[in-house]
């Protein structure tokens, strides 16, 4: 092995060459790359630069599995292989570990069908997080459970039945009314504000089971989503900044 610049150069016995960076985290260690590729008949650069962009990518989108981000990297112009993008997921061990389903035993229940078209049936429900300074704030997510869509995210200190109203409101006058609404027990979807809406313009209003998130699994499976890319991932001081890119 011998000093090459700001990294180590070695061969082994079947004459393989390997370059070991003296400080990976150190910027000007990649300066040594193009040259050490030319010496090894090797485009090292290229290689070298697309595994610290996927490292860049995977920190940012967490939830991203190794398609998605070799997606992200061919729209910002690298020419790598899906199968390269494969190979260097693996190596630097950032799959998600895969969570094993509770086995439930199949049986039917009322509300329990697949909708078919748009604004049949849309699902509604809260999370919670707190800013920079500790204090709480909440979501309140819409979706619509065929298209798979958010069509609205109510981000508050306190979000109330009325504001529920106004959100839903908002989205219909776009999209129009759903013909189901599934939602829990919290108050602000057993209060008179929702009630009223609903009866008002023919939406059905399906509670789930208390205690039994996994009825509303659709939105239960958005909001899981919605913490690990969005509310975990930043540190915000207020929460409209929660969404800013």
């Amino acid at each position: 092995m011998e000093k090459y610049g700001l990294a180590w150069f070695s061969e082994d016995m079947n004459n393989n060459a390997t370059l070991e960076l003296a400080n990976p985290c150190d910027e000007m260690s990649w300066a040594v790359i193009a040259e050490f590729g030319r010496a090894a008949g090797i485009d090292l650069e290229r290689f070298v630069i697309s595994r610290e962009r996927l490292l860049t990518l995977s920190g940012k989108h967490r939830r991203y599995g190794y398609r998605m981000l070799h997606a992200k990297l061919v729209r910002e112009g690298f020419k790598v292989n899906i199968k390269v993008v494969e190979r260097l997921y693996r190596e630097e061990r950032l799959a998600l570990r895969r969570r094993k389903r509770k086995k439930i035993p199949k049986r039917t229940r009322e509300g329990a069908w697949c909708p078919i078209a748009a604004n049949q049936r849309w699902s509604l429900d809260f999370t919670m997080d707190a800013l920079a300074n500790g204090r709480k704030f909440r979501t309140a997510n819409l979706k619509d459970d065929c298209t798979r869509e958010c069509p609205a995210i109510d981000v508050a200190l306190s979000i109330p039945g009325s504001r529920v109203v106004k959100m839903l409101e908002r989205v219909a006058r776009e999209r129009g009314y759903p013909d189901v609404l599934t939602v829990d027990n919290g108050p602000e979807f057993r209060g008179r504000a929702l009630d009223g809406w609903a009866d008002d313009h023919g939406v059905q209003l399906y509670f789930i089971d208390p205690g039994k998130p996994t009825q509303n699994a659709y939105i239960e499976s958005f909001n899981g989503r919605f913490r690990e890319e969005c509310t975990r991932c930043q540190q915000c001081g207020t929460a409209t900044q929660s969404f800013e890119p």
